[in-house]
């Protein structure tokens, strides 16, 4: 297969889905999706790099890499199927302060994130923590397993690029959540006068997403 094919892949995938999502939630999602494709690109790269080597155990490259490419998918699948059935808002002032103060640090601004699904709660408020949990698991795995075998530069090098995709898109989740579980939307009272003028008056309430 010629290495362009993932490369047109990927780049078709994301114009598809900057159309499709707009705002800065549904932006994350973008993040997540890609982030995912890249990851089972690497997950299939380094199963066939591992097709050549004598590894003596292969049930454990399969649960990890299989572990990995499974949690892009659930993520991703699970972002975009969320955001298409969530009503369109207005992320609150005070999460929106936060994480534009965080993403000021690159690399670091998930860490600097944990605890915001817990200051800023909604439901189901702990989704995030319990991808990160995931997240640790998988990559302490890899860890342990890339410990044990000799490898290549160049497959270190994806194992460490995965690695890092996997820790973009738990962040990137955990900030989709998070502005999801704390957003406003325009409510209109049509209650103070019967005419068409009650149209024009509105006020903002806090919501939870589905």
């Amino acid at each position: 297969m010629s290495s362009s094919v993932p490369s047109g892949l990927i780049k078709g995938v994301h114009k598809l889905l900057e159309q499709v999502l707009s705002n800065r939630a549904n932006g994350k999602v973008k993040d997540v999706a890609m982030s995912g494709l890249e990851t089972l690109v690497i997950c299939a790269a380094l199963f066939m790099s591992f097709m050549d080597m004598d590894i003596e155990n292969w049930l454990e490259t399969y649960i990890i890499l299989g572990a990995s490419a499974s949690y892009a998918i659930l993520l991703s699948v699970l972002c975009i199927i969320h955001s298409s059935c969530t009503p369109k808002g207005t992320t609150t002032k005070q999460v929106e302060d936060a994480y534009t103060a965080t993403n000021l640090f690159p690399i670091i601004d998930g860490i600097l994130e944990l605890g915001f699904p817990v200051i800023f709660g909604g439901k189901m408020w702990y989704l995030p923590l319990i991808m990160w949990v995931f997240f640790l698991a998988i990559l302490i795995s890899g860890i342990l397993f890339f410990g044990k075998i000799e490898t290549n530069l160049t497959d270190k090098g994806m194992a460490v690029t995965e690695a890092l995709l996997l820790y973009q898109m738990t962040s990137d989740f955990a900030e989709y959540w998070t502005h999801t579980r704390n957003q406003e939307k325009l409510n209109v009272d049509s209650s103070d006068s019967p005419t068409n003028e009650s149209l024009a008056s509105s006020s903002y309430q806090r919501w939870s997403s589905p």
